[in-house]
């Protein structure tokens, strides 16, 4: 049987909530009216059961993470989740960066407010010794705002060319995988 990658995602999470909800005991609990022999041989078949079946969940997961991971290398997805991790890097740190809405006053304004600094005070409270301007001028947030956009634009497209190849690239489930998975109600 053959299923997308996507599909595969999806069968390896259902496959780890099954393993995930199923506990298994190795404790058997006797009333006073019960069989005590009957009740641990009871116990022993439950875990072998529970045991077996978690046995048989791994591989069957293992063997379709090992299938997804060579189909997505031959298919480039490998690549294109580094290129999406990296550009997903840069658009963080464009974003760090503390933009006020503020832009460089030119070295004239600058000048005159340094200036300022050395007029003696009238206020009672004194005057400040330090300013704070921004270090970028307008055509330079502008230019960092574009290149946000452009980074947003292509991790976009990347993004739709993942889902393309996620949808159309395909694994072969073995016939016994396929079988196991629909005994549990997983396909």
């Amino acid at each position: 049987m053959k299923i997308t990658l996507r599909k595969a995602n999806a069968i390896q999470r259902l496959i780890n909530e099954k393993l995930n909800n199923t506990t298994i005991s190795s404790v058997a609990t006797i009333g006073k009216f019960q069989d005590a022999e009957e009740t641990v041989k009871t116990a022993l078949l439950d875990f072998a059961k529970y045991f077996n079946t978690k046995q048989i969940l791994i591989s069957v997961l293992y063997s379709i993470r090992h299938k997804v991971a060579e189909s997505s290398h031959e298919a480039g997805i490998d690549y294109l989740l580094t290129e999406l991790a990296s550009l997903t890097k840069l658009e963080d740190l464009y974003k760090s960066i503390p933009f006020n809405n503020v832009f460089y006053p030119g070295p004239i304004v600058l000048n005159k407010m340094q200036e300022d600094l050395s007029v003696p005070s009238t206020s009672a409270y004194g005057r400040k010794e330090t300013f704070n301007v921004s270090i970028f001028s307008k055509e330079e947030i502008l230019t960092f705002g574009k290149n946000l956009a452009n980074l947003r634009k292509e991790k976009q497209r990347l993004s739709d060319k993942l889902l393309e190849k996620n949808v159309h690239t395909e694994i072969e489930l073995s016939e016994t995988e396929e079988k196991i998975l629909k005994e549990l109600d997983i396909l």
